[in-house]
C-alpha cells in the first residue's frame, strides 16, 4: 500500500528574539525536510537570519516557506569582538532542495537573501522555487541578493520586488551563478548579463511602501498590481 508522510505545520507564531550578543538563526532548519509548511509567523529581531535553511534536504517532500515576515534588527555582535551582518534568509551548504518560498516578506538590515556564508560551497540549492516575495535591505554597506542558486539545478526566481536603501553597485551579487562573482546594481543589468535570465516578471522597486506597523504593502505598492 502507498505510504503517506505527513509533516509539521508551523503557523501562526510571533519569533522577537530581543537579547543582544547573541550569534542565531531564530528559525533553523537543518538537516532533512519533509512534506512540513512554515506560514503566517512573525520573526522580529533576528540576532543572525530570520530563517536558516543550513541545509534543508526536502527531497522526500516538498517543504514550504509561506506568508511569513521577518523585520531583522541591527548589526550584531559577538563575543564582543567581531561584527556580523544579518540575513533575512539564508541558505548554506549541501544540499537545499525541494523548496517553495513564496508570499513573504523579508526586511534585513543586512542581505535580504544569503547564499551559502561563506561563498565556497558551489550548486547547494535546487529544484527550489522563490516566487511572489519582498526583499527589503536597510544596508549601505551590502548586497541584497547574494547567491541565488543556478537554473541548470532546476531552481526559479519570478514575480519578486527588490529594494535596496542605497542602490549600491553590489545589489545582485552571483545571481543565477553560484560561482562568478560579478556583481550588479540594478535587476535589469543582472538579467541582461544573464542567458534565459528568471525574474522576468520581477521588479526593482525605488520605496519600500510597507506600513511597518502592520507589515502589509500600502495603497501605492506595486504589490498590489503585480500579479
Amino acid at each position: 500500500f502507498p505510504v503517506t508522510i505527513w509533516g509539521s505545520n508551523i503557523a501562526y507564531n510571533i519569533f522577537n528574539y530581543t537579547q543582544r550578543g547573541g550569534y542565531s538563526s531564530t528559525m533553523e532548519i537543518e538537516d532533512y525536510c519533509c512534506n512540513s509548511t512554515w506560514n503566517n509567523n512573525l520573526i522580529l529581531n533576528a540576532q543572525m537570519s530570520g530563517i536558516s535553511l543550513g541545509p534543508a534536504n526536502a527531497s522526500a517532500g516538498q517543504c514550504v516557506i509561506r506568508n511569513n515576515i521577518v523585520h531583522q534588527a541591527d548589526t550584531i555582535t559577538y563575543n564582543e569582538t567581531i561584527n556580523y551582518t544579518t540575513y533575512a534568509l539564508k541558505t548554506y551548504g549541501s544540499y537545499t532542495q525541494n523548496w517553495l518560498i513564496t508570499q513573504n516578506t523579508f526586511i534585513a538590515k543586512g542581505k535580504g537573501w544569503q547564499g551559502d556564508p561563506d561563498g565556497t560551497s558551489n550548486h547547494d540549492m535546487r529544484d527550489t522555487t522563490v516566487i511572489n516575495n519582498i526583499f527589503i535591505t536597510n544596508t549601505t554597506s551590502t548586497s541584497n541578493i547574494l547567491k541565488t542558486g543556478e537554473r541548470t539545478y532546476n531552481n526559479l526566481w519570478d514575480y519578486n520586488l527588490y529594494y535596496d536603501l542605497t542602490r549600491e553597485t553590489t545589489r545582485y551579487c552571483k545571481y543565477m551563478n553560484d560561482t562568478t562573482s560579478t556583481c550588479y546594481n540594478s535587476l535589469a543589468a543582472a538579467r541582461a548579463a544573464t542567458t534565459g535570465a528568471w525574474d522576468g516578471n520581477s521588479t526593482d522597486i525605488y520605496n519600500p511602501s510597507i506600513d511597518y506597523t502592520t507589515y502589509a504593502p500600502t495603497t501605492e505598492s506595486i504589490a498590489c498590481t503585480l500579479s
